[in-house]
């Protein structure tokens, strides 16, 4: 999935304290929009939980993907977005809203 917000300059990724997903075996990526991996996170090991700090995506956009082996079930995770925008002096802050497969949901199992 892709996340342009026009005017946006850079991002703040953070996640719900809830999220926990298999460890290395259900993964978040997050790609620059030419898909180079600028990081991944899986268990509980996500920006904004459990004194993580948010991550920081340089770009005016990027994509992002969950990679499951459909062995274990966890919680899942929800994923929220704040988009800088340094011209209107202000941060705009959504959770992707997006229809994906269910393998691929942002609230996964």
């Amino acid at each position: 999935e892709t996340i342009s917000i026009e005017g946006a300059t850079s991002y703040e990724i953070s996640f719900d304290e809830w999220s926990q997903t298999e460890e290395a075996y259900d993964v978040v990526r997050i790609y620059s929009s030419d898909y180079n991996v600028l990081e991944e996170f899986s268990g509980t090991n996500f920006p904004g939980i459990n004194g993580n700090s948010k991550f920081i995506i340089p770009y005016d956009k990027f994509k992002f993907k969950f990679y499951s082996d459909g062995n274990l079930e966890y919680w899942g995770y929800s994923m929220t977005v704040s988009a800088v925008l340094p011209h209107s002096g202000w941060t705009c802050t959504a959770a992707p809203n997006v229809s994906l497969p269910f393998s691929e949901s942002l609230l996964s199992e």
